[in-house]
């Protein structure tokens, strides 16, 4: 049950994400291109063309981000630790409760739910975790480790309308 809840609060704080990285792209853009050149007191803006993109993007917004990429991030920075949380929490619960556990087998024991029998329960909970990890080493789950300091608003083909 805290899986599915923690995976549901992971949807919609990525879909959250997605909405706060438009208005950051915005604030980071004008950042670079008008306070900088400001404060240096060199009015000559390092990107070119930088103003009609911030109008463009608020005539029209965009999200410069994938729901994958988002939840990709949301999973990398916060989420992988509360499912590994809930997850030595569960082999705790295992093992010490109702008694303590003499040997793994009784832990094994200990893993089925009425009539679900525990190498299947073991084998779904091994298979959600791998499937809640493996992304992070594909492509979207690399490209995730992008923030806004890194830069992600400065490639301006998620800028175009």
């Amino acid at each position: 049950l805290a899986d599915v809840l923690i995976t549901n609060f992971l949807a919609i704080e990525a879909r959250r994400f997605r909405i706060f990285s438009v208005y950051r792209a915005r604030v980071r853009m004008l950042e670079e291109n008008f306070y900088l050149p400001l404060i240096r007191r060199d009015l000559t803006s390092p990107s070119a063309g930088w103003r009609d993109l911030v109008a463009k993007d608020l005539d029209a917004p965009k999200f410069k981000n994938t729901f994958t990429e988002a939840l990709m991030f949301r999973l990398r920075r916060n989420y992988v630790w509360l499912y590994g949380i809930v997850l030595v929490t569960w082999i705790v619960k295992l093992f010490i409760h109702p008694t303590p556990a003499a040997h793994l087998s009784e832990m094994f024991t200990r893993m089925g739910i009425g009539p679900i029998p525990p190498w299947v329960v073991l084998t779904m909970v091994m298979l959600f975790h791998l499937a809640v990890v493996l992304p992070l080493f594909t492509r979207h789950g690399q490209r995730a480790g992008k923030d806004e300091i890194k830069g992600l608003e400065r490639e301006l083909r998620s800028w175009k309308v």
